[in-house]
């Protein structure tokens, strides 16, 4: 994400940020959620939209919710807001209510509580389309350079009154006279208003109180109930007994959920990540941490751990040995599943590790590669009517549950596959030997232009039985490096040199 007078930019997962920061500000979620209504306006004009609603546990996230809820009640809005959910409890929620034409996820996922994000959800692809995603930064943009033409539903004593969305602010209990300039605050954050007496209609005429029309919102706490209790009847009663499980919640959505999930499967559950403060969300914990989990797993001898993201869309997993297993080796165990196991292909991405590529072969399976993210996984999925697939990182997407990942469900499917082969050391297939860099960069020159084109077509030819890929991340200032050979100290060679080489040009 980032900033380019006034434009938005949908990354690899929605738009992420800094909070405080373009354009996560009051006042541009705010103008976001006009310009969310703008877009739903224009595929469903003649009646009222049902958007869902749900959160991480950021303390963020409810200036963002309340600012976005701002920005569409100018439209014929019904939001039903679920409150603190998993992403993919929302998707869940979204597909199981007819009503609803789409769900809005404020998360970063697995980035720190200093960030946030937007992901817009739908029904048969889990996100929105590139081409929806381009309107919506089109409306923004619009709405961005011409406030006082785009009208919300306001009301003054009960009237109609037009405004622009900078004049959006709790104005109940306060009367603004023409000229005047305010601050106020909305959640703690400074919430700058335009003169809204220039829409007062008499140029002298001392403003009575504006009330913002409020949307129809519907609170619905039990989405994550209901969800339980469906995964619940997919599965043997007490088929965990005995058996210690670990998780680290990662101070995230699945934090009060998951841990009494097992225990009703009748697993002895340790855990940790499950005291969200608002601030600590993925802090050294979480699917991006696993020392935390691989400690948790040798501390209390457990028999399998698993450690999920902010947003419980992330998995990994660790055996009773203390072992990591990334998203790699949980779509290979997946291909050992009795309803999985009879799929043509699966689909991974660009920097999955080659010995996945042998063991699904060795299988009778193909291995089709798709972009690094799980959006251009699932646009593979759903073009080849494939249902296995993921990434390193643990995103892993089951598309007969759900066409996004979902942590929780993978995480019980690994459990019946170890308890149908015995297999709690998650054994899975030698991997060839991966090293990643990372670097900062200033501008992203795109990867085909020279000099990078000739630099990089230079380095690949070092690997013939190994794989390079280089990429600008799609939510960070990154370069990310990847480079897989059979020998390792060859493949840290020629990554090092492939970073040298690229910050010359990029740093």
């Amino acid at each position: 994400m980032r900033e380019m007078n006034n434009q938005l930019s949908f990354g690899t997962d929605g738009i992420r940020g800094k909070v405080g920061i373009f354009p996560f500000t009051p006042h541009d979620m705010e103008r976001l959620g006009a310009a969310l209504g703008a877009w739903r306006m224009g595929k469903k004009v003649d009646e009222p939209f049902v958007i869902m609603i749900g959160s991480d546990t950021r303390a963020s996230c409810e200036f963002i919710k309340k600012a976005l809820i701002a920005g569409l009640s100018g439209t014929q809005v019904q939001i039903i807001d679920v409150g603190v959910v998993a992403i993919p409890v929302l998707l869940w929620a979204l597909n199981n209510d007819e009503k609803a034409d789409c769900a809005i996820m404020i998360s970063a996922s697995h980035n720190p509580a200093s960030d946030n994000g937007i992901k817009i959800l739908a029904r048969k692809t889990g996100s929105i389309s590139s081409s929806d995603e381009q309107l919506i930064a089109q409306h923004f943009e619009s709405i961005a350079k011409h406030p006082q033409i785009h009208t919300f539903s306001f009301s003054k004593n009960n009237h109609p009154y037009p405004a622009c969305p900078e004049c959006f602010v709790s104005l109940n209990e306060q009367n603004v006279s023409k000229g005047e300039r305010e601050k106020i605050t909305l959640n703690g954050q400074p919430f700058d208003t335009f003169c809204v007496a220039k829409h007062s209609g008499n140029a002298g005429e001392r403003m009575g109180p504006l009330v913002p029309a409020n949307p129809q919102i519907t609170i619905d706490s039990t989405a994550t109930e209901r969800y339980e209790q469906a995964l619940l009847a997919q599965c043997i009663p007490n088929f965990l007994a005995g058996k210690i499980i670990a998780l680290d919640c990662a101070n995230g959505s699945l934090s009060t959920f998951s841990p009494a999930f097992f225990e009703k499967l009748g697993a002895r559950v340790v855990a940790t990540g499950t005291c969200p403060d608002g601030n600590n969300i993925n802090e050294h914990c979480g699917s991006t941490h696993p020392e935390s989990i691989i400690n948790l797993v040798k501390q209390h001898h457990a028999d399998i751990g698993f450690a999920f993201d902010g947003d419980g869309d992330r998995i990994v997993a660790v055996n009773q040995n203390g072992d990591l297993k990334d998203g790699d080796d949980i779509l290979a165990l997946l291909t050992i599943h009795p309803d999985y196991a009879q799929q043509p292909a699966v689909v991974a991405t660009v920097v999955s590790n080659e010995g996945l590529n042998a063991f699904v072969q060795n299988k009778g399976m193909a291995l089709v590669r798709a972009g690094v993210g799980e959006k251009h996984i699932i646009k593979q999925l759903i073009e080849l009517d494939l249902n296995l697939g993921g990434e390193p990182s643990g995103h892993i997407i089951i598309k007969s549950h759900l066409v996004r990942s979902d942590g929780l469900f993978v995480a019980l499917q690994l459990l019946k596959i170890a308890q149908l082969t015995n297999n709690w050391n998650l054994n899975s297939f030698e991997k060839y030997p991966s090293v990643s860099v990372n670097f900062h960069v200033t501008s992203r020159i795109p990867l085909e232009n020279e000099p990078l084109k000739t630099i990089i077509a230079a380095y690949q030819e070092q690997v013939p039985h190994g794989t390079i890929v280089i990429r600008y991340s799609g939510t960070e200032p990154l370069m990310r490096i990847v480079v897989q050979d059979k020998n390792l100290h060859h493949a840290t060679q020629v990554a090092q040199d492939i970073e040298a080489s690229l910050k010359k040009v990029l740093s």
